[in-house]
């Protein structure tokens, strides 16, 4: 019995050398894994707050440019409605001499609603426009949390959509800036006079709303890229576009 203890001493004490290595190394690779997982955790957190920033500052900036559009839009029409009075004003002499004094009341009565329609659409136009600014800036915040992802599609198409964006409210400003008071030179031309200027209305208000309908097609586009990410927060970007910017206007063809 007493010869068997040193035998089994010594056994235990080679299991040791044995067992003691494996699990250090168990210990290692876990504390390994767990230090990886808190850098990648740390990385993760710097870099969202960094994309966070980012996407404030951008959004401050669009906001300063679309006050500063708007206040440009506001002077034009200012100066327009005074350039409109003082060719009304010099109109008047020959308007006088008309026999048939209802046409003036026509030429002046479609005169000023072809004003009063031409600020009304063109500002609900910008107020598209500004949804469409917002769905966009929210695509761009999903797209830049996926930072495990290949976003380099769907940003391009965010870009794209933010160009048209970008020429639809040039064309939309200067759209806002346009006058329609008919020129009339003779009695008899009134009707056609009236006719040509409200069939240039409607061309000139049709390019504005092709513009913004082609802004909407390309932040729709930026939404179906984002959504093939197969991300479940990114399945209704396109759909937020759509249902956003439901308009009779926008959806005649």
């Amino acid at each position: 019995m007493n010869k068997k203890i040193p035998v089994l001493l010594t056994l235990v004490f080679v299991l040791s050398l044995l067992i003691t290595p494996v699990v250090l190394a168990q210990e290692s690779e876990s504390a390994e894994k767990t230090s990886q997982k808190e850098i990648m955790e740390e990385v993760f957190g710097a870099k969202k707050e960094e994309v966070k920033a980012d996407m404030e500052a951008k959004r401050e900036e669009i906001q300063t440019q679309r006050l500063e559009m708007r206040k440009e839009i506001e002077a034009k029409r200012e100066e327009l409605r005074v350039k409109i009075q003082n060719k009304r004003e010099e109109m008047r002499a020959a308007l006088d001499e008309f026999k048939d004094q209802s046409k003036v009341e026509i030429i002046e009565r479609i005169d000023s609603r072809l004003a009063s329609q031409n600020e009304k659409l063109t500002d609900r136009l910008l107020g598209h426009l500004g949804t469409i600014t917002e769905i966009l800036d929210r695509i761009q915040d999903r797209a830049d949390l996926l930072t495990d992802s290949d976003t380099t599609t769907v940003n391009k198409a965010i870009v794209d959509a933010r160009t048209a964006l970008s020429d639809a409210e040039e064309i939309i400003a200067t759209q806002s800036s346009r006058e329609y008071v008919a020129t009339i030179e003779r009695e008899a031309t009134v009707k056609d006079t009236i006719s040509n200027v409200v069939e240039l209305f409607r061309a000139d208000m049709k390019t504005s709303i092709d513009a913004v309908k082609s802004t909407r097609d390309a932040a729709k586009m930026a939404g179906e890229e984002l959504r093939s990410l197969s991300r479940p927060e990114a399945t209704s970007g396109d759909a937020m576009v759509e249902n956003s910017t439901s308009d009779p206007i926008m959806d005649e063809k």
